[in-house]
């Protein structure tokens, strides 16, 4: 506020702090805040009633048929659907791979009774440009074997 220091301006220089304006204390800001939210609080305070008891609903609801705490009380049933659903995600991609590994399985089973390695008949599927995959040539190999045989036959051709 003043550039001068004390002594110049005509004070002691024992008065060597400065006033600020409206200074208050904290117990005062208190007050004044509480005064303000008296004003404030014409209408009663919101809860969430109605739709706090839909979304416990829908939870109870999700996890029907679970066994003990977790399909009956809200917050244990809470936690154990967002568990499920954890895993039911991650289980989805799960079953993709574990299919891709059970049609090589059985391509490789149906290559290996034909004389041919997997791999040498996926490569040789290649080069003859049989654009089959791999489901539908483990389905050809279980339901028409003179089918793969025919494919088997392409492959070989190809690769010699």
């Amino acid at each position: 506020m003043h550039n001068k220091p004390a002594s110049r301006r005509g004070l002691p220089d024992i008065c060597f702090f400065q006033v600020q304006p409206f200074q208050i204390s904290c117990r005062q800001q208190a007050v004044i805040s509480n005064r303000f939210d008296e004003r404030k609080a014409d209408m009663p305070r919101a809860r969430k009633g109605a739709a706090r008891h839909r979304a416990k609903k829908r939870i109870l609801k999700a996890v029907k048929g679970y066994r003990g705490a977790a399909g009956r009380h809200y917050r244990q049933a809470k936690e154990t659907l967002v568990r499920a659903t954890v895993n039911a995600y991650k289980d989805r991609k799960r079953r993709k791979r574990d299919f891709r590994g059970l049609w090589i399985i059985r391509l490789s089973a149906a290559c290996r009774q034909r004389g041919l390695r997997y791999s040498q008949f996926i490569n040789g599927c290649k080069k003859a440009g049989i654009g089959l995959n791999r489901k539908m040539l483990s389905e050809i190999a279980i339901a028409d074997p003179a089918g793969f045989d025919a494919i088997v036959e392409a492959v070989q051709s190809s690769a010699a």
